[in-house]
């Protein structure tokens, strides 16, 4: 007797190759590589008002910190506020695409002066810049989008 192809040989054969697609997207998904923007979140987030004072209170400047790309260096020129005392503060390079290229930069400035980044850690592509202040008694923070060439 001939075997005939009929109607629920289609329907087994459509479901297991749905089932095999599955099975490999569960693998493939497997296989990607999920990195956390920081390891330790949970505590940042119980600190976030405080982030959040700071970011209104840059909002609040007349001028922001301004910043332009030339290579693998950057000139940063913060706003003047409250007088002139200096600034210090963190800027974090935080890379989307890549965990290892994140790094940390401590800085002091003047207000007047424009401050320049030059590192060997800035290779091409794009970064997030965190750059968290202080000038006198006030706290400030702000991000921009750097892209290296």
């Amino acid at each position: 007797m001939k075997g005939k192809f009929n109607w629920g040989w289609t329907i087994a054969l459509l479901y297991s190759s749905f089932v095999c697609f599955m099975l490999f997207l569960g693998y493939k998904a497997s296989r990607d590589k999920v990195e956390l923007v920081s390891n330790n979140y949970y505590e940042e987030e119980l600190k976030y008002q405080g982030h959040i004072d700071k970011m209104m209170l840059t909002d609040s400047l007349h001028v922001k910190p301004d910043w332009k790309v030339d290579g693998n260096k950057i000139a940063m020129l913060f706003p003047i506020n409250n007088g002139s005392e200096n600034i210090a503060g963190t800027i974090k390079f935080y890379c989307p695409s890549d965990e290892q290229r994140d790094f940390d930069i401590p800085f002091t400035a003047s207000p007047d002066q424009p401050l320049s980044i030059s590192s060997e850690k800035l290779k091409h592509g794009t970064y997030k810049m965190q750059i968290d202040w202080k000038q006198g008694k006030s706290d400030f923070y702000t991000e921009g989008v750097v892209t290296i060439q």
